[in-house]
């Protein structure tokens, strides 16, 4: 670099910019040409310095913290130099204007800046300016004055190269001179500044150790206070909670008179329920019986009738006939007397009339002989016919051992051991059918009523007649009958029945009452096409396939087809509450029942005696597979929810417990509730919670096969000023229950 060429770049460095100019949020960053500047020894220290602060990171605004040896003015002033002398530049933000290079915008700017310095120069504001830049612009005024001179005479008596030497030299003492005196000035603040920081540190040093031994003071203070507390609590919580448990045991007085008048009006509630049950189930029973009863009375005063009217019927026939043919002897004797005289007319006339009354008797006798008769006839031959239609009708092989005719008192068919499939799937000792003596004989037959005695079902021939479709309408009946009738089933264990099945009038039922013969069950069905409805009722009934579950006052409704059977709902009475729900059981390979439970008002003393005492109410679901209906609640599951309100749990009191006294006595409770799981014999008991005023317990419990009972709790008790804990595990079996601290 030339002598003039240092000139000009030191006097554009570190001319002042106008402050208008100047964003306190302006980022810089170095050129290529501030890069090398920024270690070189001909640019000044505090130039330096502030090339060498600017990061292209750091705005105007922070770099005056950082270099607080300058004042605003200054670093503004040298900001716009190092700017002015390509050494710095803005970091862009927005896209450049693309009509000017970068050259001729900062050559713009530069200029820019010049002429503002020097404006600001005329206008003479002091407040800008450093001392030390100050002495510069005199230093440089006075080197420009005499590199001027010293041009203007190297120009007159030297070539231009000793001008320039001329110039360089003099561009470097000039720089030397300031660079000593920001040397100086730097070294003098560098000093100030490490003497401020000791000071500063000395004083966070002893702030430090004031803040100390205040804490120390404080912390002493407060434990002694704290101690004070304490004895002043320990007294005062003697006294809560001698009376907490003078309320409590009033508590649990009110309680317990609460739980007992609840439970005396709900089980008041419940008696008049099932009592107003049972006056209805009664009065059913008792229109029912009289309605059959008067239906019985009814038929047996039809056929009397009937009866009467065929031996009426039959006695008039006989009479005419008895009275043509004495009419005709009469008129063969006069015809012969008119031929003799009329004393061997009259003689003659008395012979015929004696012997038309004896054809008369005997027209009589033959009559009631052949009645007789017809009864000890077998129309054996006729049982083909017979088996033939039946198996039409129910799709199955059909065998009749015998076939008998009854005349009086009306025409009635007689079946004996007629069996049904091929192994006796329904089994008909007897049958007593009663229609035409046209049954006899034509391919259809139809009957206005038949009954059966002691008819026995298996399963498989109950699905033939519910489901069963017949090809053919060879048999027409009216309404059928059964007594003592039994269902052969591994699955359901049913005591005798009686039946009355109505037809629909084409050969099919359309509906069939069935009753137990101790009027325990009724179970009522209705023809539904492809399924049956169902409606149940028993006073009594045990759920089957291997449950020892049973249900009083139980009614139940649902549908059926060949494969299954879905309850849509049912509800009864166990353990002096409400149990129902719904269910569906499905057969094939695997035997399937799956529903959900809801129970209300469960006395848990019955259900656990000893345990506990309150009442159940929760919601489940249910589902179980076996290969057999019999083993089906031997793979049952049963997951859901319960709570039991207002309740005691016996053989524990939990406050004594966590207060470090006796575990024996009983814990009233407001709610207890939790989940359940009962998976193959096992009843899991999650996330129990019981809670009654201060006192809550968390835990769980577990039942296996054998009745023995495990589990775990954590009991709190919350004091005004302080919260108690104690575990508690319980063990033994549901017919004793030990409760232990672990």
């Amino acid at each position: 670099m030339t002598p003039a060429a240092a000139t000009i770049n030191r006097s554009t460095l570190i001319e002042p910019a106008h402050p208008d100019t100047m964003n306190r949020a302006t980022i810089y960053i170095r050129t290529e040409k501030g890069e090398r500047m920024a270690v070189s020894a001909s640019l000044a220290d505090d130039l330096r310095a502030i090339l060498n602060a600017i990061d292209g990171l750091t705005a105007v605004d922070a770099l005056q913290r950082k270099l607080d040896f300058l004042t605003a003015g200054s670093l503004d002033e040298a900001l716009a130099a190092l700017v002015a002398d390509d050494l710095i530049r803005e970091v862009p933000n927005a896209e450049p204007d693309s009509t000017l290079t970068s050259a001729e915008e900062s050559a713009r700017k530069a200029q820019e800046l010049r002429d503002k310095i020097r404006d600001r120069r005329k206008g003479g504001d002091p407040s800008r300016s450093s001392p030390a830049i100050d002495a510069w612009y005199k230093a440089r005024r006075e080197a420009e004055a005499q590199a001027a001179r010293e041009a203007e005479e190297a120009a007159r008596h030297s070539d231009e190269e000793e001008v320039k030497r001329a110039e360089a030299r003099m561009a470097r003492q000039i720089l030397d001179e300031q660079n000593k005196r920001i040397a100086a000035d730097h070294a003098r603040r560098a000093a100030e500044e490490q003497a401020k920081r000791a000071i500063e540190e000395l004083a966070k040093r002893e702030a430090a150790d004031k803040a100390r031994r205040e804490a120390e003071e404080q912390a002493r203070r407060a434990a002694e206070e704290e101690a004070r507390r304490r004895e002043a609590d320990r007294a005062r919580l003697e006294a809560e909670e001698q009376a907490r448990l003078l309320a409590e045991e009033h508590i649990r007085r009110e309680a317990a008179e609460r739980a007992r008048l609840e439970a005396e009006a709900q089980a008041q509630l419940l008696a008049r329920e099932l009592a107003q049950r049972d006056a209805e189930v009664q009065a059913r029973r008792a229109a029912e019986e009289d309605a059959r009863r008067e239906a019985e009375r009814e038929r047996h005063e039809a056929e009397e009738r009937a009866r009467v009217a065929a031996e009426e019927q039959a006695w008039r026939e006989a009479e005419a006939k008895y009275r043509r043919e004495e009419q005709e002897a009469a008129e063969a004797a006069r015809t012969r007397a008119a031929a003799k005289g009329a004393k061997a007319a009259k003689a003659e006339s008395t012979k015929p009339r004696n012997l038309g009354l004896a054809l008369a008797l005997g027209l009589v006798a033959l009559v009631v002989a052949g009645l007789v008769a017809a009864h000890l006839i077998s129309y054996d031959g006729q049982i083909p016919l017979f088996e033939k239609a039946a198996a039409a009708q129910f799709q199955q092989p059909v065998k009749i051992k015998a076939l008998r005719l009854s005349l009086l008192p009306k025409v009635q068919l007689r079946l004996e051991d007629v069996s049904i499939g091929a192994e006796g799937q329904i089994k008909l000792p007897q049958i007593r059918a009663s229609g035409d003596l046209g049954n006899l004989f034509s391919d259809k037959k139809v009957f206005k009523s038949i009954e059966l005695d002691s008819p026995v079902v298996t399963e498989a021939g109950l699905g033939w007649i519910l489901f069963g479709k017949a090809t053919a309408r060879d048999v027409v009946f009216g309404q059928i009958t059964a007594t003592n009738a039994r269902l052969e089933s591994k699955s359901l264990n049913l005591p005798a029945f009686e039946a009355k099945l109505q037809s629909d009038g084409q050969g099919a039922w359309k509906a069939i009452v069935i009753e137990s013969a101790d009027k325990n069950l009724n179970l009522e069905l209705t023809s539904k096409g492809e399924s049956v409805q169902i409606d149940f009722k028993a006073r009594s009934f045990k759920i089957p396939f291997g449950s020892d579950l049973t249900l009083d006052e139980l009614v139940a409704s649902g549908t059926a087809d060949r494969t299954q059977l879905a309850v849509t709902e049912f509800k009864g009475f166990v353990h002096g509450g409400i149990l129902g729900g719904n269910a569906l059981l499905k057969w094939g390979g695997q035997w399937n029942l799956a529903g959900e439970l809801n129970a209300r008002q469960i006395d848990m003393a019955r259900l656990v005696p000893g345990l506990m005492e309150g009442r159940l109410a929760g919601t489940g679901a249910y589902a179980m597979q076996a290969p057999e209906a019999a083993r089906l609640f031997a793979a049952n599951r049963l997951e859901g929810n319960f709570v039991v309100a207002r309740g005691t749990l016996m053989g524990v009191d939990l406050g004594r417990m966590v207060q470090g006294g006796a575990m024996s006595g009983e814990t009233k409770f407001a709610e207890l509730a939790g989940s359940f799981l009962h998976d193959r014999g096992v009843t899991q008991l999650r996330q129990v919670r019981l809670t009654e005023g201060a006192i809550t317990a968390n835990g769980g419990a577990e039942v296996d096969v054998e009745s023995n009972v495990r589990g775990r709790f954590a009991v709190d008790l919350r004091m005004s000023a302080e919260q108690r804990r104690a575990n508690l595990v319980v063990a033994g079996n549901l017919k004793k229950v030990e409760w232990r601290r672990p």
